[in-house]
């Protein structure tokens, strides 16, 4: 990635604000006859999503009971950064209480943003290697029913299949394979950089 750019949303109307989530009202002026029209958008601190690779290669995922949705969905482990927290350190934080691993080596290989269009909401990728087990601690509320680690192959057809639905997940894996392809899942000097230049989303600057 040849350079990094923070994100700065529009200013506007705070309509809610949750312990996580902050809805906000914009105004912006429509393309046809510059009328202003209002628009909505969610602002969220950002997350991390892992792909914790073992030994002989396989990744694990969590079965995950998600609220919103009713059922379960296999998943990459992933967690939203706290107040002012390194996305590295929120990596090993969220791969230790989802899986009870730890990792001795943990790379950045990009970034995504889940919903452009109305929401803030971006995920830093990281790969997790060297894992050791041990006991998960689940933060209240959460409800992970179980882990099982897969081939990267049998992580695709499952996507296929639609018995993979969550789309951090799969993007994630795209990710993963692409830059495994090319060589570059090892971080790079530039990806560091990106990484210690990282700043909250409320101090969005250039």
């Amino acid at each position: 990635m040849k350079h990094y750019r923070m994100i700065r949303p529009p200013p506007g109307k705070t309509i809610y604000k949750g312990k996580i989530l902050e809805l906000r009202k914009v105004s912006i002026k429509s393309g046809n006859n510059d009328e202003a029209i209002e628009k909505e958008i969610i602002l969220h601190p950002g997350a991390v999503v892992i792909l914790p690779i073992l030994d002989d290669g396989e990744i694990v995922l969590i079965k995950n009971k998600r609220l919103a949705i009713g059922i379960s969905l296999w998943e990459l482990p992933a967690g939203t950064l706290e107040d002012n927290e390194d996305p590295r350190n929120c990596a090993y934080r969220e791969l230790k209480e989802e899986t009870g691993y730890t990792a001795e080596k943990l790379y950045y290989i990009g970034d995504l943003f889940t919903a452009g269009g109305w929401s803030t909401h971006r995920l830093f990728v990281f790969v997790a290697e060297g894992l050791k087990p041990g006991p998960q601690h689940l933060d209240s509320g959460e409800k992970i029913l179980g882990s099982k680690s897969f081939s990267i192959e049998k992580i695709f057809k499952k996507i296929a299949k639609g018995e993979i639905l969550d789309a951090k997940t799969i993007a994630s894996i795209v990710l993963y394979k692409e830059k495994s392809k090319s060589g570059s899942e090892r971080p790079s000097e530039e990806s560091k950089l990106m990484l210690k230049r990282y700043e909250k989303a409320e101090n969005f600057s250039e």
